[in-house]
């Protein structure tokens, strides 16, 4: 339990909260009533990445970690360096 509190610490501190200073997200795409856009929150982030487990574990059966399958996110060292949308 202790690396995943770590490994979940790092990621808070690599993806901070939004502070409420970002300019109302810029939409990149739409379609109908559905919206594209980057994710401005530490929430939004983990939406991004709840919905990322649903279809690549859940639903496509890919390989997750330990981390992933506990709290239902597919977290991975690349989101620190990324954009989640």
């Amino acid at each position: 339990m202790m690396m995943i509190e770590a490994t979940l610490d790092r990621l808070r501190n690599e993806c901070p909260a939004s502070d409420g200073v970002n300019p109302a997200p810029q939409i990149l795409g739409r379609i109908g009533s559905m919206v594209t856009r980057l994710a401005v929150s530490q929430s939004e982030i983990r939406e991004a990445q709840r919905l990322r487990y649903t279809v690549f574990c859940n639903e496509l059966n890919a390989h997750a970690t330990d981390i992933s399958h506990l709290y239902k996110l597919e977290i991975d060292q690349h989101d620190a360096h990324y954009d989640h949308l």
